[in-house]
């Protein structure tokens, strides 16, 4: 299974909350009202692809591949 991380960039993230509601285990809305990712927490290829085409200002991008021990996001 091909394991990847996210990265939300703050400066463009509106916070919408999009991201959070698709994946709950992955992304949460933080302090200042923008998307963060949790810590450490990894998603598929596909669902972090998923993510990166349905932010409505463009902020997710897939940070780089995730080891094979990274905790899993569950599915929403």
């Amino acid at each position: 299974m091909d394991k990847v991380f996210i990265t939300i960039d703050q400066d463009m993230c509106v916070g919408v909350g999009k991201c959070e509601e698709l994946e709950p285990g992955a992304v949460e809305l933080g302090d200042r009202g923008v998307s963060e990712p949790l810590p450490g927490v990894a998603l598929t290829r596909e669902r972090a692809e998923a993510l990166v085409k349905n932010c409505p200002s463009g902020a997710i991008s897939i940070a780089g591949p995730a080891p094979d021990d990274a905790p899993l996001a569950d599915p929403a």
